[in-house]
């Protein structure tokens, strides 16, 4: 039951932050579980080319649903991105911005 009232605060916030077990499993189920309740906010996802669970997960992510991926901006390694569930979010390239700052 707490899990599930857990789960469920979910989809009151605007912004989601997964950093968890790595396994893709419950990243997977809470992606699914925002998904099929119209979560509209948004879902930023660390470790996104750590191993090939991770890859897998950030792979699936499709329309309707937008992702970009912030690697340059987070986790230069292993990766970083963020799931929009409303298609609302417009990511510039920060990065050559600042070089030319």
């Amino acid at each position: 039951m707490q899990s599930e009232t857990r789960m469920n605060e979910l989809l009151t916030a605007s912004l989601v932050h997964i950093d968890i077990n790595h396994h893709g499993d419950i990243e997977d189920a809470i992606l699914q579980f925002l998904f099929g309740n119209e979560y509209r906010g948004l879902v930023l996802l660390d470790d996104i080319y750590l191993n090939e669970a991770m890859d897998r997960v950030w792979g699936s992510i499709a329309a309707p649903i937008c992702k970009h991926d912030l690697t340059d901006l987070g986790h230069t390694v292993a990766g970083s991105g963020l799931v929009d569930f409303s298609c609302s979010v417009s990511v510039r390239d920060l990065h050559t911005e600042w070089l030319r700052a």
